[in-house]
């Protein structure tokens, strides 16, 4: 199952040590144009039962951020098909700066060899926040002592997902890539950046 890129923003880096390749030169863009392409509308790969969906618009501050809302849908079908049980949001956008781009090489999926591409590179910055997951297939129980959204596909197959209350606000660096319509979510690590989630522009 993916993480929400909320929950990405704040996992260490350390998690995806030894993936990726190292960068090789930097630049700067112009602050105010630098992730403009990224405004819009996004919707990853389906993944066991759930499919992202992220809003990008850019920062009422003018200087060039962005801001991620990003939604999770949970369906009945393992292909993203069928009803939608479960909607999970958060109650906080993701602010998202520019720090320049690196072409460094990243492999892009698992049936592809590495190639050299221009990453635009983010600190991002997530306010104090809190999950939420809502709809027909969601039940809201205590297991263990811990309070949880448990979502029931059917056929025996369910997933649920830890209520933790409120969550301190997470920093971290990141990169982005836009190629046509696709977007590329990458993580840093210890030598470059690492794919972790592929968009579609809506």
């Amino acid at each position: 199952m993916q993480k929400n890129w909320a929950i990405l923003l704040a996992t260490s880096a350390a998690l995806l040590a030894g993936c990726g390749g190292g960068g090789s030169s930097d630049s700067v863009q112009p602050a105010g144009q630098a992730l403009a392409g990224y405004v819009g509308s996004w919707q990853a790969d389906c993944d066991d039962h759930e499919r992202e969906s992220a809003v990008i618009t850019l920062s009422p501050s003018g200087n060039g951020s962005i801001d991620i809302a990003t939604t999770s849908n949970y369906y009945s079908g393992r292909d993203c098909s069928g009803a939608l049980l479960a909607t999970q949001t958060i109650s906080a956008k993701i602010s998202a700066s520019p720090n320049g781009t690196v072409d460094t090489s990243v492999k892009l999926s698992a049936n592809t060899a590495a190639s050299t591409i221009t990453v635009n590179k983010i600190n991002s910055t997530l306010p104090q926040y809190q999950l939420s997951v809502t709809g027909p297939g969601v039940k809201y129980v205590t297991i263990a002592n811990q309070q949880q959204w448990c979502i029931d596909f059917g056929n025996g197959s369910s997933t649920c997902i830890y209520d933790e209350g409120t969550q301190k606000a997470q920093t971290n660096t990141g990169g982005l890539y836009l190629r046509g319509n696709e977007m590329f979510v990458l993580g840093t690590t210890s030598t470059g950046f690492a794919f972790d989630t592929r968009y579609v522009r809506q």
